[in-house]
């Protein structure tokens, strides 16, 4: 397909991201002007047709394509699939004897989801799709964590929620004997609802699939994190004024009335200003400091309370967790991709990292293939050419024919059929047809005519005789 609209660079792209941002939105229809403006690009999904698929490929190509990718923007989700990406890796991993497929086998768990990376591919970046792959001996939590650099915590919504849901995938069904058939599904992580939809969400709403990740509470890293928590020490404050609201900085340090004073001469000047006035807001510096230390100290025991109510099982469940981070690679070009292994905030890295380049070819078969490529593509061009001007020198020769030899006169169809019927009247059979008919026509009328004049003759002869 192609013809998607490319930008020049990143920043061309953030900034029109950002333009877009602060436009209204209103979910209503024939509110305000949408979120996603009229516009904005819209991207054509990359089609296979051209593209020579493995089984492996056809294989993960068969999973992949519906799998939801978490912390993409949904308002540029479709740019995930501009490229033809391939992942060969991930279909060996499921076809049988594929580590996935073992682990099913094994009666393991193995859940499937989607991040993405932006990623410099030719002369563009492009959100990357990444597909993980969590083999686990217990069910993942149906949870999404959701949490940004400006979030203090992290908001842990169900996905009914967010609308998502594990989509069951049957690799096969095993048959052992003496034991029962055992059903051998892959769980992928999908979105429940249209991507058309997004236009009527509110920006709420699509902030936090820009922020959510797949949730899981793992005690190692939770107590790392403890560890670089800081308690709070300043809390940036909100003070009303006269109808007028400004925001300052408060450092525990300082003493509430003097900061209180130091706010009201900085920034309203000019302003009246009552002692009651000062009291009130260094009361309400005060407090934002304790409401600030407060939500430090919750966190920190909600952490102590949840690795204290982690069982063993599902700790040894944790331990003995495999993440793979799988990265696509393109046939028709040589993107060689960056990798790494951080998955995401709450999985941490990944234990192993596959893709990123071809794994059938190296740098040098890659060029000498796309060389073929090309000559086969000029070679299929130079045909068609040939075939046109064939085409064309063919029409060019009937015009000049009919215009040394100009067609006769076409007859319309009634004038058709009247010659026809004409030619059809003069044969010798029919005129001899009609010359009988014409005999015998005649003679029956002589015969009525006889018939008509002995007829009163009769008559007359009866009645004499009486």
């Amino acid at each position: 397909m192609g013809g998607y609209s490319k930008f020049k660079n990143g920043a061309q792209q953030t900034k029109k991201y950002m333009e877009e941002k602060s436009r209204p939105h209103s979910s209503k229809a024939g509110g305000e002007k949408s979120f996603i403006s009229d516009d904005s690009p819209t991207y054509a999904r990359a089609d296979y047709f051209e593209v020579d698929m493995s089984y492996h490929e056809k294989l993960a190509h068969r999973y992949w394509r519906d799998i939801f990718f978490c912390g993409t923007e949904l308002d540029h989700y479709e740019r995930l699939f501009v490229k033809p990406w391939l992942f060969p890796h991930l279909g060996e991993d499921l076809d049988t004897d594929g580590i996935l497929h073992n682990d099913l086998l094994a009666g393991r768990h193995v859940y499937l989801f989607g991040i993405s990376e932006p990623k410099l591919v030719g002369q563009e970046f492009l959100p990357v799709p990444i597909i993980c792959a969590v083999s686990i001996s217990i069910p993942l939590p149906e949870q999404i964590g959701i949490k940004s650099v400006q979030m203090n915590s992290v908001d842990v919504l169900s996905f009914e929620q967010m609308d998502l849901f594990f989509r069951e995938e049957v690799l096969g069904i095993t048959k052992v004997k003496g034991k029962p058939k055992q059903k051998l599904a892959v769980k992928a992580l999908a979105f429940n609802k249209r991507l058309s939809t997004i236009e009527f969400m509110s920006e709420l709403q699509l902030n936090r699939y820009k922020y959510a990740n797949l949730y899981v509470f793992r005690p190692d890293i939770e107590e790392k994190e403890m560890k670089e928590m800081v308690e709070p020490t300043n809390v940036i404050v909100d003070v009303t004024l006269h109808k007028t609201t400004v925001t300052d900085l408060y450092e525990e340090k300082d003493d509430p009335a003097e900061a209180a004073r130091h706010i009201v001469d900085k920034h309203f000047k000019g302003v009246p200003c009552t002692k009651a006035d000062i009291l009130a807001i260094a009361k309400q510096l005060k407090e934002s400091m304790n409401g600030e230390k407060g939500r430090y100290k919750a966190r920190v025991a909600s952490i102590k309370r949840q690795i204290a109510e982690c069982s063993t099982e599902y700790l040894d469940a944790l331990k003995d967790m495999r993440i793979i981070k799988y990265y696509p690679y393109l046939d028709t070009e040589r993107a060689e991709i960056r990798t790494n292994k951080l998955v995401n905030r709450f999985y941490g890295d990944a234990t192993e990292v596959k893709g990123g380049v071809s794994p059938y070819e190296t740098r040098e078969e890659f060029a000498q293939r796309m060389q073929a490529l090309e000559a086969k593509k000029a070679e299929k061009l130079r045909r068609s050419n040939l075939a046109e001007e064939k085409r064309l020198q063919r029409i060019l020769e009937m015009k000049q024919k009919r215009e040394s030899n100009p067609p006769v006169k076409k007859l319309t169809r009634a004038e058709r059929i009247r010659l026809l019927e004409a030619e059809l009247e003069n044969t010798p059979e029919v005129i001899a047809r009609r010359r009988k008919e014409a005999k015998k026509a005649a003679a029956k009328e002589r015969a009525a005519k006889t018939k008509a004049r002995a007829k009163p003759a009769a008559k007359a002869m009866k009645r004499t005789k009486k």
